[in-house]
């Protein structure tokens, strides 16, 4: 199953050098191998993480 959706690294790699060789002017973006994802969905809630920044804290 695993190699039906895995990539060699030389290839997976390359939206990730793309993005560091021109980076977006945000100061926080988050993609899906070479779409951007919209920030505001509801898995990528500040208050949420900040919720489990705070749970977790004490493990770091």
């Amino acid at each position: 199953m695993g190699k039906l959706f895995t990539q060699p690294v030389e290839r997976s790699i390359q939206p990730i050098i793309k993005l560091m060789d021109n980076p977006p002017s945000q100061p926080l973006i988050a993609w899906d191998r070479t779409k951007p994802v919209d920030l505001d969905l509801p898995t990528l809630s500040k208050k949420d993480a900040l919720k489990l920044y705070q749970l977790t804290k004490h493990i770091l």
